[in-house]
């Protein structure tokens, strides 16, 4: 756990040196840069679950990490700050993330996602990235600082990268050991992929957005959230199902419903004053802690 807070701590601190740098917002940052990185774990054990034919081990993870960011970690980050999401997360990005999310369902319900349907959430994933680039450029952060508070560009870059690798490491060790004690209980991979491999590979999301939020930067807390469970159903999925086909049978009408209403909730939430307060907060933790509840049980 020390290993991951440290990485969060590092890769916070870099990205927003590259926010400060080149006048883009924390929230695209987050959406990006942040997103993408704190996303590897959860890419990497989706990729290789699908090597091996495990498709409950594959989605499961990825659905299983959504309901966890948009629950858990917005609601313990609410909880060090109330966060306030712009316009921008509010009207572009929350209805993005509903929609590949619904997308998804709608797709795995069918048939399971075919090579066609991953080359189509890849398609998908390149386009909503190509417009935050765009969006990047054209709207520039108002606020200007002293070129003695911006980080060096050389280590910006190593806290970039050493944060990364700290993350995705101190991830993996807490994934293997949570996964194989849980697999002596007789757990099924449904089962730890939503819970212990979901929880496992979202901590570095975790930490970095509770890092954030502590050190006030809203924009990257939020963005990170956000631009994780697109990323994550986009391009952790996407290239899975262009390698081998994706089933979705193994999936409960529990977890689907959890999968969408997690992020329709702080859509609502969110709604209200544009803000996620502390209270707002404990209500996404009390969701997420029924529904581990109700995985257990049942």
């Amino acid at each position: 756990m020390g290993l991951v807070l440290w990485g969060a701590d590092r890769f916070t601190d870099a990205s927003t040196a590259i926010a400060r740098r080149y006048r883009i917002s924390e929230l695209v940052i987050g959406l990006t840069v942040v997103a993408i990185g704190t996303s590897l774990p959860e890419f990497m054990v989706s990729f290789f679950s699908a090597l091996r034919g495990s498709a409950d081990m594959s989605v499961g993870n990825i659905m299983g990490s959504n309901i966890f960011n948009a629950l858990m970690i917005v609601g313990a980050s609410s909880l060090l700050m109330p966060l306030s999401i712009s316009k921008r997360a509010l009207f572009t990005d929350m209805p993005v993330a509903i929609g590949v999310s619904v997308l998804l369902v709608i797709l795995g319900c069918q048939d399971g996602l075919s090579r066609l349907d991953g080359l189509g959430l890849i398609i998908i994933f390149s386009a909503y990235l190509g417009w935050t680039v765009y969006y990047a450029r054209h709207h520039r952060s108002q606020e200007v600082y002293p070129e003695d508070k911006i980080m060096s560009l050389p280590r910006t870059a190593f806290y970039l990268v050493i944060g990364t690798l700290c993350l995705v490491a101190g991830a993996r060790l807490m994934v293997d050991n949570a996964a194989a004690l849980a697999q002596t209980v007789g757990v099924s991979e449904r089962v730890i992929a939503i819970t212990v491999l979901a929880a496992g590979t979202s901590l570095p999301e975790f930490a970095t957005s509770l890092v954030a939020a502590y050190k006030g930067r809203e924009g990257l807390a939020v963005g990170n959230v956000l631009g994780s469970n697109i990323f994550n159903i986009l391009f952790a999925l996407g290239p899975c199902a262009v390698i081998r086909p994706l089933s979705m049978e193994g999936l409960k009408p529990a977890d689907i419903a959890y999968f969408i209403g997690s992020v329709l909730l702080l859509f609502v939430l969110s709604l209200h004053k544009g803000q996620i307060g502390r209270v707002k907060g404990a209500v996404l933790m009390v969701a997420y802690l029924v529904y581990i509840v109700l995985l257990l049980t049942h």
